[in-house]
């Protein structure tokens, strides 16, 4: 075998090549986000400190002599205009970071362009005033006339390449009425790059040299170590787990070596609670879906056979189970007793609860002809029950349908909706007390609402007008009615599978988040 390629073959020399390789690049990548932060931050720490000064700078400027000063080459040789140059001079001697220094004022001839006032220049060159100056592509500049700015990189004029504050002169009425400028050489913002560049190129050399080192120092005892680790897997995974690796030191391969045989007799039980919770899983699915086929035999026909009318009714469970209920009650003659009830909370408690209060209506509903008397026993008995923290909203209505009549109370129900045959627009059964399970002593009244052949009556629980979109908008009572007038020439179980396909529609693919149930009724 080539003495090279075994050499490098070996498993410490593989760990030295990874972790030099690796602490290469983190060197590499970490230093080059670090330059681009720093380089980042430090031109901001530039334009914070050009705003600085540019702003001290402008409060030692009267406003009143920069308004003397004439916009014209001539003004140089004013007494005011060396005063200025003077004050702005002394500045630029305490701030020798500050390469120039010179104030603008507005020329309001030509919309983005200034003109010099003053223009402090060590070099020859420097501007006079009334020189014009063409910022409209400055933005930071022209900024400067309301509030200190800075530009966020170096540009360049004619004058070189800079990067420059900017800070507004005002008035004694607090009016801008110039802006004062200080500018930076580019030469001195590179010197500081520069800098950071040789200080990270020296931070990789050091850590790569420190991981060459450090491999070294780990490598070593690694690779016994890792083969006792390997057999280990091998046996483990092929089902001894019994077996343990015998691994000394108190490095981290010798607390993963405590690990593993941890591991290997955690497994073990792990693998039978495993099975236990397993089957305990599926037992307790095969009873949610009995209590689910319980629960759905609780509820009567969608559609029973009620002469003169046409009725449908639908349910949709959020969970397994639900805690929305309906109930078509035949009490005398051609009247029917009609139950849509909607549980606080959902799953197994409120599936529980709706059962004893399907118990509680039915056997109320042979005793009491009027609706409001069934609805304030059945409440009664519901606050009898142990505290469950538990209440329900219910609309309990006496069908007639000899003489379409419809007598009901509404116990914090979503109102049903009646949609005229006629075009007569629709009607709200809205709710006239409480929910119940709530006061053991609610006072309730009942309605009494005529229809005409060809009306239809939507029931419905607030899954319903609660359905959300994946943009978290509900489906609405206004979205229900419009679909309601569209089908009304429908059956009523026609026209529930149309409001159930506009929700399914709407929603687009959101999960359902509360149970739905809908029933409709329609004179014939």
């Amino acid at each position: 075998m080539n003495p090279i390629h075994n050499f490098f073959g070996k498993f410490r020399m593989k760990i030295m090549l990874a972790f030099v390789s690796a602490m290469t690049v983190v060197c590499l990548a970490s230093g080059f986000v670090i330059y681009r932060y720093a380089s980042g931050s430090m031109i901001e720490g530039l334009r914070t400190n050009l705003m600085d000064i540019a702003e001290l700078a402008a409060l030692t400027v009267d406003a009143d002599t920069v308004m003397s000063i004439p916009l014209d080459p001539g003004s140089e040789n004013s007494s005011v205009y060396k005063e200025l140059e003077k004050g702005l001079n002394s500045i630029q001697q305490v701030t020798p970071s500050i390469k120039y220094i010179y104030i603008f004022r507005k020329d309001p001839s030509r919309p983005g362009w200034l003109r010099f006032v003053v223009d402090i220049d060590t070099a020859k060159g420097a501007a006079r005033p009334g020189d014009g100056y063409d910022a409209s592509n400055i933005p930071e500049l022209l900024n400067g006339f309301t509030e200190p700015s800075a530009d966020k990189a170096i540009s360049g004029d004619k004058w070189g390449m800079f990067l420059s504050g900017y800070a507004p002169i005002l008035d004694s009425a607090g009016r801008s009425v110039a802006v004062l400028g200080v500018d930076m050489t580019a030469e001195d913002v590179y010197k500081i790059q520069d800098y950071i560049k040789r200080y990270l190129l020296l931070t990789l050399v050091f850590g790569v040299v420190l991981s060459l080192l450090l491999a070294v120092l780990v490598s070593g005892g690694v690779a016994g170590k890792v083969r006792e680790l390997k057999e280990g897997f091998r046996r483990v995974s092929s089902g001894e787990l019994d077996h343990t690796v015998k691994v000394k030191g108190r490095d981290e391969l010798s607390d993963l070596a405590e690990y593993f045989n941890k591991m290997s007799v955690d497994l073990a039980a792990y693998i039978e609670k495993l099975k236990k919770t397993t089957a305990d899983k599926e037992r307790l699915l095969s009873e949610l879906n009995i209590a689910k086929n319980i629960q759905q035999n609780f509820l009567p026909d969608p559609a029973p056979a009620v002469p003169g009318v046409d009725v449908f009714a639908m349910t949709i469970p959020a969970r397994v189970v639900g805690g929305d209920f309906y109930d078509f009650v035949p009490i005398s003659g051609n009247k029917w007793g009609i139950v849509i009830a909607d549980v606080s909370g959902k799953g197994v408690p409120a599936a529980l609860f709706v059962a004893l209060s399907l118990a509680f209506i039915r056997s109320n509903v042979s005793l009491f002809d009027a609706p409001d008397l069934m609805i304030k026993n059945a409440n009664s008995r519901l606050i009898e029950l142990p505290r469950s923290n538990m209440f329900e909203t219910i609309f309990y209505g006496v069908l007639d349908a000899g003489s379409r009549t419809l007598n009901y109370v509404n116990a914090g129900h979503n109102p049903p909706v009646i949609i005229s045959a006629d075009g007569g627009g629709t009607v709200l059964l809205e709710s006239q007390t409480c929910p119940m399970g709530l006061d053991p002593e609610m006072t309730v009244d009942s309605e009494v609402r005529h229809m005409k052949k060809g009306d239809i009556i939507a029931f419905y629980t607030d899954g319903v007008t609660e359905a959300m979109n994946q943009d978290r908008e509900e489906y609405g009572l206004e979205r229900l009615e419009q679909t309601l007038k569209k089908h009304t020439a429908l059956s009523a179980k026609d026209i529930i599978q149309r409001v159930e396909a506009d929700i399914t529609d709407f929603a687009r693919g959101a999960p359902q988040h509360d149970d739905m149930t809908m029933i409709v009724v329609k004179m014939n």
